[in-house]
């Protein structure tokens, strides 16, 4: 457990330094929890009440529609934060699910006892703020790609920024992510592998 919360510090010092006295209050409200491969950290209906810091492993959160199909909207991976922030704000049934693909460890916390943490530390409420920035910029890019970038340059920027998704995520969630199919998504990998071999050295 203590090297989980050393993971843990250090993830959320990367976006902003907290005092000791806050960590010693946050740290508390953290318990671990294992999820195999397509176990649930909170299923569309549930009411979400908590919010997890992955210390290893990979999810996926992700909509369905009424006639079941899965719309996944970010995966999550290790030293990420989630939990849903709409259904946690809204205090309505979730709208989203969110799932490990593969063996995960998580330290899960409960949501209103964690925003409690604002109000008694600006260190914390800071954290808050920057995360929301960062969330909104993740959400901002994403918009982005899907309005202006065709199936092959949003594959190449998922890589970028994901090098070893394959090992986490399967390929048909990849694919789902990118807004194509399994199969479209075979032939843009054999493109961008060409692509890679005929590009001349520097």
């Amino acid at each position: 457990m203590d090297a989980k919360l050393t993971r843990l510090r250090q993830s959320i010092e990367q976006l902003s330094p907290i005092s000791d006295a806050a960590w010693q209050e946050m740290a508390g409200l953290f318990s671990p929890l294992s999820l195999n491969a397509e176990q649930y950290f909170v299923r569309a209906g549930q009411q979400a009440s908590s919010i997890a810091f992955l210390i290893s492993g990979a999810m996926r959160e992700y909509f369905i529609t009424l006639e079941g199909k899965e719309y996944n909207k970010a995966f999550i991976f290790n030293g990420d934060a989630t939990g849903s922030l709409f259904d946690l704000l809204s205090q309505q049934p979730s709208i989203a699910s969110i799932q490990a693909t593969t063996q995960t460890e998580l330290l899960v916390a409960d949501y209103q006892a964690f925003s409690k943490l604002y109000d008694r530390f600006p260190c914390c409420q800071r954290l808050g703020r920057l995360h929301a920035q960062h969330m909104f910029m993740l959400k901002a890019r994403r918009e982005y790609e899907f309005l202006t970038l065709d199936a092959l340059a949003r594959y190449q920027s998922l890589l970028s920024r994901h090098p070893d998704i394959e090992q986490y995520v399967p390929q048909y969630h990849i694919a789902s992510y990118l807004g194509i199919t399994p199969v479209a998504l075979s032939r843009i990998k054999k493109q961008h592998s060409l692509n890679s071999t005929n590009t001349p050295p520097i």
